[in-house]
């Protein structure tokens, strides 16, 4: 009994203990690149923030073919049209989502996931039912495609450049604010660099501000400061707001059916060969 007592005071049963005693241990993993991007058009889908998963399967940077890798984070921002449509002022920059890829992978293998099976649209249920990403598959004959049980991305240059880029960025870290985004924070120095480097008048699409060649990268640093204030005091956030692009009954508000990415050059062989089922 005495022995109990001594091994209850040394642990300190029944108090308010911390069960991480190494002060100051990060809550999270350093990337080993961050990629920035401007989103034109936030309904939802790109990226698609719903059922506790933040996926990326279409749009910028999938319309790139980047080689964002698990473990890497990606920041996407105003651009000036959304800006614009929203009446918010053309410099005030905003974040509106942040994710740290969990997975990387193939938009067949993505359809064909049951653990995904929530991100397929389902117009019959409206509002973010009917803005899911996971419309690909491949047909019969190997050929992906997209299958027709959405409005949206139905347009042939949009269709050629979502099959063409062929991937989509899976995370449960992540944190979406839609049209809750905060300003970027010019009183830190991450903050500062943020904010130049996405008002240089640099081609579009993904830029990588850590692990790249931006002209205002951050150093490592800067990377842990955005890091804990991303993260504190809980980590990742998860959904907190809807999309920009949503009216107060929780749906698509834009009835533009494509993502107004970026488009890259295609090569001659990128086949499109309807809208077929898997």
């Amino acid at each position: 009994m005495l022995g109990f007592f001594y091994l209850k005071t040394y642990l300190n049963i029944g108090r308010d203990v911390k069960t991480d005693f190494r002060p100051n241990m990060k809550k999270y993993t350093l990337p080993s690149r961050v990629a920035i991007y401007k989103i034109s058009v936030d309904h939802g889908m790109a990226p698609n923030p719903f059922h506790g998963i933040c996926t990326l399967a279409l749009c910028t940077p999938n319309h790139q073919r980047s080689n964002i890798e698990p473990n890497d984070i990606i920041i996407g921002v105003t651009s000036n049209q959304l800006k614009g449509r929203f009446r918010i002022d053309q410099n005030d920059e905003k974040i509106i989502y942040c994710m740290q890829v969990d997975k990387r992978a193939p938009l067949n293998d993505y359809f064909n996931n049951h653990a995904y099976k929530d991100k397929k649209p389902d117009l019959a249920k409206g509002g973010l039912w009917a803005k899911g990403d996971n419309f690909y598959c491949n047909n019969e004959d190997g050929i992906l495609v997209h299958l027709g049980i959405t409005n949206d991305h139905t347009d042939k240059p949009t269709m050629l450049q979502d099959i063409y880029g062929d991937r989509v960025w899976i995370s449960r870290r992540f944190t979406y604010w839609g049209r809750k985004a905060p300003s970027i924070p010019l009183d830190t120095d991450w903050g500062k660099r943020l904010y130049q480097q996405i008002n240089q008048k640099l081609k579009q699409g993904v830029h990588y501000i850590f692990g790249g060649t931006a002209t205002y990268k951050w150093d490592e640093a800067n990377l842990v400061a955005f890091m804990d204030w991303l993260t504190v005091p809980n980590g990742f956030k998860g959904q907190i707001g809807l999309p920009f692009d949503f009216d107060e009954d929780g749906n698509d508000g834009n009835k533009r059916r494509n993502c107004g990415s970026y488009h890259t050059a295609l090569p001659s062989t990128t086949r499109h060969d309807g809208c077929n089922s898997c």
